[in-house]
């Protein structure tokens, strides 16, 4: 992500916040502070941003802290986990790490399809997931 580009990735952040089950909702301050201390890769088409993820990388793992396209279902998100499993295998780093809401049956999903299984259960709600780098890169390939 650009310097330029921050503004605009803040509001796609926000949106997508917002399209979310259950939906959520952060105060600008805060997108701010994740978007500054994670990685941000986007999507761009026709000069407009279309999606973005962020994420955090250790020697170990990734960890998503967020995924968004604009529009379901065009292979936005799916371009976007290579570009995360690609920079993981080109950083040896062997995992990619998330969590998703055990209502939100649309990211299971995708998750799913991109070769992430479900662990253990986080809190009340939440369920951690994960999958390995090549595994990923195999499955998005294909879109």
């Amino acid at each position: 992500m650009k310097k330029e580009d921050f503004d605009t990735v803040k509001v796609l952040f926000e949106e997508g916040l917002g399209k979310q089950n259950p939906r959520a909702s952060m105060p600008y301050s805060r997108i701010s502070e994740i978007l500054k201390t994670t990685t941000t890769f986007i999507c761009v088409k026709d000069n407009n941003i279309i999606g973005l993820v962020s994420f955090t990388a250790s020697k170990k793992r990734i960890d998503l802290e967020f995924i968004y396209a604009v529009k379901s279902r065009q292979g936005v998100g799916k371009a976007l986990m290579l570009k995360v499993a690609k920079y993981a295998i080109k950083h040896n780093i062997a995992l990619i790490r998330s969590s998703v809401s055990i209502i939100d049956e649309d990211a299971s999903a995708f998750y799913k399809s991109l070769g992430f299984s479900k662990g253990k259960k986080m809190d009340w709600f939440l369920y951690a997931i994960s999958a390995p780098a090549r595994t990923v890169v195999s499955r998005s390939s294909i879109c």
